[in-house]
């Protein structure tokens, strides 16, 4: 019979030369990376969103005065929407709270575009103070205002491409290209699908 003392010293060994060995290592880092590997690879991707449409050129002025328009937007993804800080009409701030709040991993890449419907009673000075109430990173919400005209104007350059029907209380995805990738309904299943495809299009430009 062999002894403890002998056991221990012949397993020792046998450890020792296994693990001395170069067939281990390979057998152990193909059971350690190629098995998660193989898990991702046979995950599915998601559909990439398609292009519904092309923003047309705008300016408008934000909260604090600077342009906004889509050439400076060039290279960025955004979220349109359209609302009210004086009627509270159209998409709600918490909806684009929301949003902001759940891109904020993107840091600069992103911008939450906000275009007013009412841009005779959202001066200025109204819109900046709906967007620093519901965000503390202002710096990534741009709410957009002007002149009635310029504003209505802007408004047809966004959706332009979009039927009157389809042009309703929507959020708006649009690419570094300013191309439109979808459409989302103001409902936490609509920003969760908005999320899933700001994503492909962030790792898929």
């Amino acid at each position: 019979m062999i002894g403890p003392r002998a056991f221990g010293r012949r397993l020792q060994a046998s450890v020792s030369k296994l693990t001395g060995s170069r067939l281990f290592w390979a057998i152990l880092m193909c059971t350690l990376f190629g098995l998660p590997l193989g898990r991702s690879l046979a995950r599915t991707l998601p559909p990439s969103p398609p292009t519904i449409g092309q923003v047309d050129s705008f300016a408008l002025e934000d909260q604090y005065g600077h342009e906004v328009s889509l050439a400076k937007l060039r290279g960025k993804m955004w979220v349109l929407a359209f609302t009210s800080a004086s009627a509270e009409s159209g998409i709600s701030f918490d909806t684009q709270r929301s949003v902001v709040y759940r891109t904020r991993n993107l840091g600069s890449a992103f911008r939450m575009i906000t275009m007013t419907t009412t841009p005779d009673e959202d001066t200025r000075e109204v819109r900046k103070a709906a967007v620093e109430k519901h965000s503390s990173s202002a710096e990534l919400w741009a709410f957009l205002g002007g002149p009635r005209a310029q504003v209505e104007r802007a408004t047809a350059a966004a959706i332009a491409p979009l039927s009157a029907t389809q042009a309703g209380d929507q959020l708006y995805l649009v690419d570094r290209k300013g191309q439109i990738r979808g459409m989302y309904p103001p409902t936490k299943p609509g920003i969760d699908r908005l999320m899933q495809d700001l994503s492909y299009v962030a790792n898929f430009p």
